[in-house]
């Protein structure tokens, strides 16, 4: 079952590719796919549950010399989220998306970028996550160019160029490792490296691991290319790729500076916190400059990255359990608003900020859902964003460093700021004459508000149900900082 969340999404796109003649089909099997890609990932949260880690090794090649897989507590819950978000945004996409973008492959793409998030979640091998960051990057560069408009080809490029750079320090970081130690599992990694005479070798692999990761996940100061490609695409692209992209390279990161490069912890504590305190506030401040909505929320997004990635470097039980519940507020909470902003792109036909104003009026429920997202990322009780924030605040006041905690007061602010500014500029105030808004066909108005909807629940819910997501977040930091059954699972037996 355990092969599922990548057989699924690769059958899919493959048969989406030969349905190309028919929208319609093209629709139904996205939907049964994504809808089938979830309740597995839901299975398989409750089977990690109640039976620990789970493993597969292909081809019953025994770890490390084979393919293996394994999905613990961090990687069941990205998984179930992320193929959430993923169900949401192709839904979404059937009342959003033109024909010519749907008819040449959105829904093969987007199902083929959900199989490399859902690889890089379940494998254990760090070579087979450079595959699947390669597969997740193909596909979204591909979507990110869908329909060759000239704003969304500058964006692609700036895209792809910087994550293929990141990709070439991955492979070289990669190749470095398995020279040095023989194995790219990351259950028999630590002993091996534990074991390496020359540690400022491992020291030099780690920092160029901090460098790729920080690239996939827009930490500062290589997070520009984010906010340059993120409001090009169509809205669902931009929603699909708020809610997983960046998540995979903190879910990396995570994995990786817990289980792997823990010969010299203070060291990369400091870096990682360094790079997480200028990322909030750097995003923050960003965010705040924007005229375009889209290019806000991205510059929020990148803010955001700065939460997670200060969890880490914290590195204490309270610290990781409450930065994964971040992840999976951010997640879902970003997604619900670029919806949101690709809803407003619709009725306006892509005006800037200051070209808007006075849609509360007349698009109310709108403005509501964008309001309850806006009060989530802001980490206002009691939406989804207040419990990890606090858990946070708690985790930095009981660390070496609790003076970081005015950059996350600063970063909330600012955050605060630029959520009331898109507000005023695009729901508040009068409506400029000349603003015309696209009436929606009920089909076209179902398909869009209907995701978003359920996305503006689940943003409560985690927020007013936050006990069973914190305690799951914080069983899966203690997995974390606690591997013995990971690496039970995929090493098959390991002495305690």
């Amino acid at each position: 079952m355990l092969i599922l969340p990548i057989l699924i999404p690769l059958f899919a796109a493959i048969s989406l590719f030969f349905l190309v003649r028919s929208r319609k089909m093209q629709r139904v099997t996205s939907i049964l796919a994504s809808l089938a890609h979830f309740g597995v990932a839901v299975s398989l949260l409750v089977q990690v549950s109640q039976a620990g880690a789970i493993s597969l090794r292909l081809g019953s090649w025994p770890a490390p010399y084979g393919i293996a897989f394994t999905l613990d507590r961090m990687g069941a819950m990205m998984l179930a989220v992320g193929s959430f978000v993923a169900l949401a945004v192709i839904t979404f996409a059937m009342g959003s998306l033109d024909g010519r973008r749907e008819k040449f492959g959105y829904y093969a793409l987007s199902q083929i970028l959900l199989m490399g998030v859902s690889g890089s979640f379940i494998t254990a091998d760090i070579f087979n996550l450079f595959v699947w960051f390669e597969v997740t990057l193909i596909a979204s560069f591909v979507l990110m160019s869908l329909g060759g408009e000239r704003a969304q080809v500058e964006g692609g490029y700036k895209y792809v160029a910087l994550n293929l750079i990141s990709s070439s320090i991955f492979l070289v970081a990669v190749g470095l490792l398995y020279a040095s130690v023989g194995t790219l599992n990351f259950a028999d990694l630590p002993g091996r490296i534990a074991a390496l005479p020359d540690k400022s070798f491992v020291t030099v692999l780690g920092m160029l691991f901090i460098v790729t990761f920080g690239i996939k996940s827009a930490l500062f100061p290589l997070f520009f290319w984010l906010p340059a490609s993120y409001h090009t695409p169509p809205g669902v692209v931009s929603a699909l790729f708020a809610g997983l992209l960046t998540k995979v390279g903190i879910f990396a990161m995570f994995r990786s500076f817990t289980m792997v490069f823990v010969t010299d912890p203070g060291l990369y504590q400091s870096v990682i916190l360094v790079l997480a305190v200028l990322t909030m506030v750097f995003g923050a401040l960003g965010a705040i400059a924007q005229k375009d909505l889209r290019r806000l929320l991205a510059f929020i997004l990148v803010s955001h990255v700065g939460y997670m990635t200060l969890g880490l470097a914290v590195m204490s039980p309270h610290s990781l359990g409450s930065a994964l519940y971040y992840m999976v507020h951010h997640m879902v909470c970003m997604c619900l608003l670029f919806l949101c902003a690709g809803i407003v792109k619709h009725l306006t036909r892509n005006k800037t900020m200051h070209e808007l104003g006075g849609l509360a009026a007349v698009r109310p429920y709108l403005a509501i859902l964008f309001v309850l997202g806006g009060f989530a990322i802001s980490g206002l009780p009691p939406f989804s964003g207040f419990y990890p924030k606090v858990g946070l605040f708690q985790a930095i006041f009981a660390s070496e460093a609790p003076h970081v905690a005015w950059a996350v007061l600063a970063s909330s602010a600012l955050t605060i700021l630029a959520i009331l500014k898109a507000w005023n500029e695009v729901f508040w105030g009068p409506r400029p004459k000349d603003l015309e808004l696209v009436e929606l066909s009920p089909k076209r108005a179902m398909a869009m508000y209907l995701p978003t909807t359920v996305l503006a629940i689940a943003v409560m819910g985690s927020g007013i149900f936050a006990r069973p997501i914190a305690a799951w977040s914080h069983a899966a930091a203690d997995q974390l900082l606690n591997p013995i059954e990971y690496k039970r699972a995929t090493l098959g037996g390991v002495e305690e």
